[in-house]
């Protein structure tokens, strides 16, 4: 495996991209059906918590530089912490992209292809997924640095 190190600039358009998608396709729907008129309250709730969580695991991750989750469940409470947390990662990743795959294509097709079936769609996508993938991280994040229209020094 080829490990790239991306740059300061790389990274902040990479969260940016991240968090804007997040933003846009996902939060509103989803908060204002769950919590109605109070959704502004529950924006702050979820960020303070967010910002708890980043900041107890930036913690944990200064005490142990160069582990990963997985590294540190297994060194707080063994390897069936270990096991148990990584077929949980693996069935939230495989979960999230399904969903999010298959929603984004479904609303593609029926703005700009309601003749094309979905399956053709989801299979498009997940084929240019695999050849970014493949190439590697470094073209994902090229990419990134072209789509954020801010300039670094």
């Amino acid at each position: 495996m080829d490990i790239y190190k991306i740059s300061k600039a790389e990274a902040i358009c990479f969260v940016c991209i991240v968090i804007v998608n997040h933003i846009i396709i996902n939060i509103p729907e989803t908060i204002i059906q769950s919590t109605g008129s109070s959704a502004w309250i529950n924006v702050i709730f979820i960020s303070i918590l967010a910002i708890v969580f980043v900041w107890l695991i930036s913690k944990l991750f200064c005490k142990f530089p160069g582990k990963d989750v997985l590294d540190l469940a297994e060194y707080i409470c063994g390897k069936w912490l270990k096991v148990i947390i990584g077929i949980a990662f693996i069935v939230l990743f495989s979960i999230i992209s399904i969903s999010l795959v298959s929603y984004f294509c479904l609303g593609l097709k029926l703005i700009y292809f309601p003749n094309t079936p979905a399956y053709i769609l989801i299979a498009v996508f997940l084929i240019a997924t695999i050849i970014a993938n493949k190439i590697g991280i470094k073209s994902i994040i090229n990419i990134n640095l072209i789509i954020v229209p801010i300039r670094f020094n």
